[in-house]
Order: C-alpha cells, then structure tokens, then sequence
C-alpha cells in the first residue's frame, strides 16, 4: 500500500494539496478479516519524500523460522 500512494503521487494520477496526499484502504473483507490501513505520502517539489502507514490490522498466523547452517 506504501508503494502503492508514493507511485500514485510520482505519477500524477491523484490530486493532492501539495504537501500531502491521504488515502485509506481496506484489506482482509474476502477472509472476513477486515483490517483499515491509512497512507499518507509527504511530497516536496511535486514528488513523494515519506510515507507513512498506519492504521487497525488483523493477524492471520504466526510463524516461526529457523535456519541452520
């Protein structure tokens, strides 16, 4: 989703004020898992220069791993 809002601000295809542009998105309905994520990309001259990602997720597992050498 991250690379997803600085893609859309590099490329001109949604309008922004400028300095930031905020979007939310909604992840998991399909496995009735619903999580919110909000986006938002700081922009200087006209370009993407931070994202930052936030917002209410649901876990779906847990796993562990181990690697041997």
């Amino acid at each position: 989703m991250a690379r997803w809002g600085a893609w859309l601000v590099h490329h001109g295809l949604m309008a922004h004020d400028g300095k930031t542009l905020q979007i939310q998105g909604h992840q998991g309905r399909a496995l009735g898992k619903e999580g919110t994520v909000d986006v938002t990309v700081t922009i200087r001259d006209n370009q993407p220069e931070n994202v930052t990602i936030s917002g209410q997720a649901v876990i779906l597992f847990h796993a562990e791993w181990a690697i041997t050498f």
